[in-house]
């Protein structure tokens, strides 16, 4: 049986490709090196959650990179408005928007080789929010994440050999996620997510050291006060997080998924904890308060 997302509309460079067709140039730099950047997008019943600050982050990522753009944030946003319509997403969906700095004149790592033309992809993807209330089981990786001055976190880059080294680890075991720490050997997060714990009524979450800032990271930030808990940022090692009350991690693409194992370790009664569920509840609700029409004429 074929699934609706085989049949999925790819935008690439003004164009729409059948998913199974779609393609760019060898010579563009994401597929040479990695070179590229990328923002993940939230569809609730037609509509975009935080569509500009993910614009916001995918610029400063272009700005950080020194990747000069051929288009401007209302193009990218009728590019977005085009692959909904096009892919029919009504209610729940996906949308990852890649930036590439384009095509290279020849197959060599220097971005001076680049020929002026970024390149502009966005994927659909038509699977629902997947707020895990079952409870994921991780492990810790042994590949680190790396400090700012080696390779900066917040920058939201396709060049992700690390996660994937760090998923494969968990794949291989039989893992849901790869919990990966800083050089210092505290938390930082996951292979593709954001992690946080619960401990005594109180929130925390890794200071963004070796962390991306991301925009489901900070809407539970923000939520989570806005509803009465303390909510910290700071440095937690490996026994803090096994001893936490409640644990989940997030992300644009999955939302919110609760841990109850992290290397054979039970976290808290081994079941969805009771501030993560009410995290869930105002994260919906927010998800839905929060988002923008897309609407075409």
């Amino acid at each position: 049986m074929t699934s609706k997302n085989e049949n999925n509309f790819v935008y690439v460079n003004g164009v729409f490709m059948p998913k199974e067709e779609a393609s760019i140039s060898v010579y563009d730099s994401g597929f040479l090196s990695g070179d590229a950047i990328f923002e993940g997008l939230r569809i609730f019943n037609g509509k975009v959650f935080k569509l500009d600050d993910h614009l916001d982050m995918l610029w400063e990522s272009a700005h950080a990179l020194k990747i000069y753009l051929s288009f401007t944030k209302d193009d990218v946003i009728q590019a977005i408005q085009k692959t909904v319509r096009k892919n029919d997403i009504i209610k729940n969906g996906y949308l990852r928007i890649q930036i590439t700095r384009g095509k290279m004149m020849k197959s060599f790592m220097n971005p001076s080789l680049a020929m002026g033309e970024t390149s502009l992809v966005i994927f659909p993807d038509l699977s629902p929010l997947n707020n895990n209330v079952k409870g994921a089981k991780i492990i810790t990786s042994s590949i680190r994440r790396p400090s700012p001055d080696i390779l900066d976190q917040k920058i939201h880059s396709c060049n992700k050999l690390n996660s994937l080294l760090a998923k494969i680890q968990a794949n291989i075991v039989g893992a849901d996620e790869a919990l990966m720490l800083d050089d210092r050997g505290f938390v930082a997060e996951c292979s593709t997510t954001n992690i946080f714990i619960i401990k005594n009524g109180n929130i925390f979450t890794p200071l963004p050291h070796s962390c991306k800032l991301g925009v489901t990271r900070q809407t539970i930030i923000d939520g989570a006060r806005g509803i009465g808990y303390l909510t910290i940022e700071k440095d937690i090692s490996l026994y803090e997080i096994y001893n936490s009350d409640e644990c989940f991690y997030c992300g644009t693409h999955g939302g919110i998924t609760s841990v109850i194992e992290i290397d054979g370790r039970k976290i808290g009664n081994g079941k969805l904890g009771i501030i993560t569920n009410k995290l869930l509840t105002m994260y919906d609700d927010l998800c839905n308060k929060n988002s923008i029409s897309l609407e075409i004429p």
